[in-house]
């Protein structure tokens, strides 16, 4: 019996051509028939939808073929990395690899591994016979032989159901609405430049058919909008047929399931013997990054046990045999992809189905290959409230509130300008208006609170209680835009772009997983660059780390502060800046508002 998701993989590619041939043909049919339009009206009515195909189609295929060249160039100049052959790999990952390729008759041209403890692998390419395989020494570090061979085959997949050709196809259709889009709108502002102000019959006519064009645009970009999701869903799905793979080639879903807790959730045990010898005060930055690359963090799992006595409201958490995360700590760090109203949304926007649904997934195949579902309690475990109330103030915040600040000001200004002939007087109205609604949003998302946080006495949290914290106001209602003060202790491992060697954001690694700081410079890109690049001689290193903790598809933490083993101190002042920059707008408002009393 095919697979359901082959069924539905094929279904939505199928609607997408259908859907994108119905908007082409309706487009031609309104101006033909509707109103009585003139075939030659017709005609430049639908020459912007068949222009706008033909140049979305020809820069498809052209970035079809030199897309993994392009690729290659940036992991090579950008990455810190090492390319070869199969035979860079361990022997277990070479050994299936090799098999697979026999298999399936499918090519690797090249392995690439990139010198980062933060675990992530990919694959690209064209077709079987020409595809790339990377894996970050996270993957070949911190999982072990089953786990690894697992996301191999996951990989080997997306190789096998020539997603590259299926995605493409699926991808062409957003790009070809939104270049007939843009083509019609051009058509429609030229005509309507070059016929404004004239009365003449035939202009006229011109004038309808620019009307006419900006309908279209219309149309075709709800429809590029849509289609942009359905390429979405249809990308999770494929993920979902890559899992099925791994777990039908390995016989082993549950290998898969616990290599997803490592990769996704960042849920892994560090080796007791690296992390004393990281301690090391005689250790230089670079050797210890050489013994990040060198050695394997998952080597003494088989003789470590975990008991974690600090989690708040005395949740103890302790690890199973093997080092493995125990059960029901899995279950509680995937309640909140599956329970809160915050992951349907973040996902309808993500190429990835939630680590939590995932693993769900994985349960219900594992029958399949003759194994217990590795994770029972998932989905049974749920908040001790719900979080609707939390979730709608975030989406406020978030979403809502931007618009709404800006629509304040231009009222106020609007209404002032009308009234007493004054556009200053609205605009330091709105600012001054405004500015609270700013202050209360930077408290959500950065909570002042964080100073009492800011001590070196203060009791740390390991990734593994913030990821399952299910007490009342605690992490779990962490958000993308609600943040939570913590304070993690940790190593310096990678970064959270791994191997990107200007990439700002990093991993600290914990006893219990990893967790990826996100840093925010006040200058933007130009600053994040800068901080990116000075923070290669900081890896390796033991820092405290405290900040703001978020949930997003993944955990993370944006930072305040970073103290170093070394003594450095990486500072990140976004608050700060929000802060003053609104204080800041508000004075202005009131500036402009006193003013304004002068003159009138």
């Amino acid at each position: 019996m095919a697979n359901p998701l082959y069924l539905r993989s094929g279904g939505i590619l199928i609607s997408m051509y259908t859907m994108t041939f119905a908007v082409i043909t309706g487009i031609a049919w309104v101006a033909v028939n509707y109103g009585g339009v003139s075939p030659v009206v017709a005609g430049l009515t639908v020459s912007p939808a068949i222009i706008g195909f033909i140049v979305a189609l020809l820069f498809l295929f052209v970035q079809f073929l030199i897309s993994p060249w392009i690729m290659d160039l940036q992991l090579r100049w950008l990455y810190d990395m090492t390319w070869g052959t199969v035979d860079i790999l361990p022997e277990d990952m070479r050994n299936a690899l090799v098999a697979s390729m026999q298999k399936h008759n499918f090519t690797i041209s090249k392995v690439g591994i990139i010198h980062d403890q933060m675990p992530n692998a990919f694959t690209y390419g064209r077709f079987k016979k020409d595809a790339r395989m990377v894996f970050t020494e996270g993957i070949i570090n911190l999982l072990n032989p089953d786990e690894r061979v697992a996301v191999l085959e996951h990989e080997v997949g997306h190789i096998v159901n020539r997603d590259f050709v299926f995605m493409t196809l699926a991808q062409a259709i957003p790009l070809l609405m939104y270049y007939t889009y843009l083509t019609s709108k051009s058509f429609a502002d030229s005509i309507s430049e070059t016929t404004s102000g004239s009365d003449s019959d035939a202009e006229s006519a011109i004038q309808g058919v620019a009307m006419a064009l900006y309908g279209v645009a219309f149309v075709v970009y709800l429809v590029y909008l849509i289609s942009t999701f359905m390429v979405l869903f249809l990308s999770r799905t494929r993920e979902y047929l890559a899992d099925h793979f791994s777990v039908i080639e390995t016989g082993n879903a549950n290998a898969m399931s616990t290599a997803l807790v490592k990769v996704a959730y960042g849920l892994v045990l560090a080796d007791g013997e690296q992390k004393n010898r990281m301690k090391d005060q005689n250790l230089s930055s670079r050797d210890r990054r050489n013994l990040n690359r060198r050695n394997g963090f998952m080597k003494g799992l088989g003789a470590m046990g975990l008991a974690d006595t600090k989690t708040s409201e005395g949740l103890v958490i302790q690890a199973m045999a093997k080092g493995e995360v125990n059960a029901e700590a899995v279950a509680a760090a995937a309640a909140w992809d599956i329970h809160t109203p915050w992951a349907k949304v973040i996902e309808l926007g993500s190429t990835h189905p939630l680590t939590g649904k995932r693993l769900q997934n994985l349960d219900r195949i594992a029958p399949e290959v003759n194994q217990d579902p590795k994770y029972p309690d998932l989905g049974k475990i749920k908040p001790p409230e719900s979080l609707w109330d939390e979730f709608l103030v975030d989406l406020f915040a978030w979403k809502v509130l931007p618009t709404i600040n800006v629509l304040i000001v231009l009222i106020a200004a609007i209404y002032t300008y009308l009234a007493y002939n004054n556009v200053w007087f609205g605009l330091g109205i709105g600012l001054i208006i405004i500015g609270p609604l700013y202050l209360w949003r930077i408290n959500l998302e950065y909570p002042g609170s964080i100073k009492k946080f800011d001590d070196p006495n203060h009791p740390r949290t390991t990734v593994l209680e913030a990821m399952t914290d299910m007490t009342k106001d605690g992490y779990y209602e962490a958000s993308p835009i609600r943040g939570k003060p913590i304070v993690i202790q940790g190593t310096l491992v990678g970064r959270g772009q791994p191997g990107f060697v200007l990439g700002e954001d990093f991993v600290v690694q914990d006893d219990t997983g990893l967790m990826v700081i996100d840093f925010e410079s006040i200058f933007g890109g130009i600053g994040n660059l800068i901080h990116g690049y000075k923070l290669a001689d900081k890896l390796g290193q033991q820092a405290v780390v405290v900040g703001w903790y978020h949930r997003s598809t993944r955990p993370y933490v944006k930072l305040h502060r970073a103290y170093l083993k070394s003594g450095d101190v990486m500072k990140n002042r976004i608050r700060q800046m929000n802060v003053i920059f609104t204080w800041l707008a508000m004075i202005i408002g009131a500036v402009l508002v006193g003013l304004s009393f002068t003159v009138l």
